[in-house]
């Protein structure tokens, strides 16, 4: 079976073909290098600074949301956070929901767990009885 040229291939082998075979610099080595010391300096010191900064931004997110919310327990949601720091992050989903929990509760007295009506003057009529 006999393949057909394509343009696109004739193309390559004209660039190829075409090309200088010496290459050379526009820029002195010298120049390369001491941009290259520059910008190893600047992954070395400022890259590490710029992540710690956004994983503790990312860390804080359950702590803001809980002060905003107005989270009852914000101050365990913010010990949670700084935990999650030390643990590698692995805190921070328990924190984030947490911290979008409902922190409000019905609290039941006594007597309305047990089925006494608390509208009932039970209190009163003994009050009675012992005046009497």
């Amino acid at each position: 079976m006999k393949k057909k040229i394509t343009f696109s291939f004739l193309f390559l082998m004209y660039v190829l073909v075409t090309m200088p075979t010496s290459a050379f610099a526009m820029i002195s080595p010298d120049k390369v290098n001491a941009f290259a010391d520059i910008m190893a300096w600047v992954v070395i010191s400022v890259v590490p600074i710029v992540a710690a900064v956004i994983f503790w931004k990312i860390h804080i997110i359950p702590e803001e949301i809980a002060k905003k919310r107005n989270h009852p327990q914000a101050d365990s949601i913010h010990m949670m956070c700084l935990l999650s720091l030390v643990m590698g992050g692995m805190l921070w989903p328990v924190a984030l929901i947490w911290a979008y929990s409902n922190p409000h509760q019905i609290h039941v007295t006594d007597k309305q767990a047990f089925g006494a009506d608390s509208g009932t003057n039970e209190s009163e009529e003994i009050n009675k009885t012992d005046v009497a």
